[in-house]
Formats: C-alpha cells, structure tokens, sequence
C-alpha cells in the first residue's frame, strides 16, 4: 500500500462495529454503512424498468417497513 492509500475506519450504523479492514456496505434504502451482519439481501421489482434488483437492505430498515 502506498503513502497515498490511506486505510479508512468504517462504522456499522446499528451495532456501531468499526473496522479498517474491507468496507463497510452502504444500506439500499437509508444509505448508511452497515456491517454484512445487519444486512439482508433483498429482490425488489424495480417499477421503472420492470426488472427484479437484488439490493443489500439493513435490519432498521426492515423493521421500519414492517411497522
């Protein structure tokens, strides 16, 4: 890794985990970082071009949508 490669700290938005290792995934819906634990993918139609899109859906945005 060079000078200019610097690593970046993430941190989960619900169990507020933080890592410099990999990335973090950013919530299909709320656009928050998320670990890969409290994230679920999901296949949701897409109303515009017709097609099933698989997108990665954090478990505060599961539960908002059940309530």
């Amino acid at each position: 890794m060079s000078n200019e490669e610097k690593e970046t700290r993430w941190m989960c938005h619900i169990c507020d985990y933080s890592s410099n290792v990999g990335e973090g995934i950013a919530c299909s819906e709320c656009y928050k970082i998320t670990c890969r634990q409290h994230l679920t993918t999901t296949m949701d139609l897409n109303p515009e071009s017709g097609l099933y899109e698989f997108r990665q859906v954090c478990v505060a945005c599961q539960l908002k949508d059940q309530i």
